[in-house]
Formats: C-alpha cells, structure tokens, sequence
C-alpha cells in the first residue's frame, strides 16, 4: 500500500480558524502540483480530508488530477 501525504496549500491568514480558505498563492500551489503529478496518472482509493475548508479545497483541486475509486471523504482532526 502507498499513502500519499499532502498538506494544504497557503491560507489567507494565520488565525486558528477551521474555516479559512486557501489563498490565490495556496489555490496556485496546488494548481502546480496538480500539473505536476496529472502526467502520472495516480490512481488511489480515497482521498481522505480534515474538517477545514482549506484542506477540503486542497483535496478538491488534487482529486482533478488523480483517478479515485471512491468519493472525497471528510474525517475529523
């Protein structure tokens, strides 16, 4: 089995708030990554996510570039 780690990108400020998003610098690295690993054709089971917004925008973005068995799936920190 491989796991895959990625951590969100860029958020827009630095609070300890669940519910920020990414910034347009977080939403332009995970664009690049994306670029980076679609030539890869990655499949995986799941693409497992916290309950922050920016982590569920990260995996959005990422799930476009990967070929999933499974739905996006949200689990608490």
């Amino acid at each position: 089995m491989k796991i895959y780690l990625v951590r969100h990108g860029d958020s827009v400020s630095m609070a300890d708030d669940d519910r920020r998003p990414l910034s347009e610098k977080g939403i332009d690295e995970i664009n690049q990554l994306v670029k980076l690993i679609s030539p890869l054709h990655i499949r995986v089971k799941q693409i497992l996510h916290s309950n922050k917004l920016r982590a569920k925008q990260t995996a959005e973005i990422l799930s476009q570039s990967v070929h999933m068995q499974n739905p996006l799936e949200e689990r608490m920190n």
